[in-house]
C-alpha cells in the first residue's frame, strides 16, 4: 500500500471508524502474574516488544512466541516466532525463557499447536497474558476461549497510539484490518473456527466497518 494518499474529506470519518473499532476489537486489561506470555504472530515487532516489557515487568517467568510464515508473511526469512525472539532478545529476554511455536499459520493454529507444545514440554498453563496487534485482540480471545477454555487469557494488546497520528498508509492498513476483523467474526462462528462472542458486536461497529468500505475506493 505504498504511497497511499488519502483525501482530506475522507480523513475525519476513516479515523473516526478506526477508534470506533479498535474500541471493541482491543480489549484491554492490567496486567497480572500469570504462566505464561503468550504472543502471537502477525508480523508486527509492537508484540515482540510488549511481550518482552510485560516479561521484564514480572508478570511471567516465560513468553510463548507462536507463528509460522502464515498466508499474509509468507515471504519472511524465517517464522515469525523466530522473529519476534530476535526482538525480545535484544530487549534483554533470554534465550532459556523463550519457547518457539514456529509451524502455525492462522489464529488457531497458534492456540492449538501452542498447546501441543505445553504437552511436550509438560508446561502447565492454566493463565497467560495474551498479546497480539490491536484489531486481532478479541478474535484471538475467543480462539483461545473456544480451543482452550481452561486457560484464562488477560488481553495485553499492543500500543499503536491513536489514529490521529497516523500516516494515510498506516490509517489506510488499519482501516482494512478493523473492516475485516469485523466481517471474520460475524462469519467464522457459523464456519465453526471460533465460539460465538457472548457480546453480540455493537451495532456502531458494524456501522463504522461499513462506513470503512464506503470509503475504500477514495484510497
Amino acid at each position: 500500500m505504498s504511497g497511499v494518499t488519502i483525501a482530506a474529506e475522507v480523513r475525519p470519518a476513516l479515523m473516526s471508524a478506526c477508534a470506533t473499532l479498535l474500541g471493541y476489537l482491543a480489549p484491554s486489561d492490567p496486567p497480572a502474574a500469570s504462566d505464561i506470555i503468550w504472543g502471537l504472530g502477525s508480523h508486527e515487532p509492537r508484540v515482540a516488544e510488549r511481550a518482552a516489557d510485560l516479561f521484564h515487568g514480572g508478570f511471567a517467568p516465560l513468553i510463548v512466541f507462536s507463528g509460522g510464515k502464515g498466508h499474509r508473511w509468507s515471504h519472511l526469512p524465517r517464522s515469525e516466532a523466530e522473529l519476534f525472539a530476535e526482538i525480545a532478545a535484544a530487549r534483554g529476554v533470554p534465550a532459556d525463557r523463550m519457547v518457539l511455536e514456529t509451524r502455525s499459520t492462522n489464529t488457531a493454529e497458534n492456540i492449538l499447536l501452542s498447546s501441543d507444545l505445553f504437552r511436550e514440554r509438560g508446561l502447565h498453563v492454566a493463565t497467560a497474558l495474551l498479546v497480539t496487534i490491536p484489531p486481532f485482540q478479541r478474535r484471538a480471545s475467543l480462539t483461545v476461549r473456544t480451543h482452550r477454555p481452561d486457560i484464562q487469557c488477560l488481553n495485553c494488546p499492543s500500543d499503536w497510539g491513536s489514529p490521529d497520528e497516523w500516516d494515510d498508509e498506516t490509517l489506510a492498513l488499519v482501516a482494512r484490518l478493523c473492516a475485516g476483523e469485523i466481517q471474520r467474526l460475524r462469519t467464522y462462528p457459523a464456519r465453526g473456527f471460533l465460539c460465538a462472542d457472548p457480546q453480540p458486536i455493537p451495532a456502531e461497529a458494524i456501522r463504522a466497518a461499513s462506513a470503512i468500505e464506503a470509503h475504500l475506493p477514495a484510497f
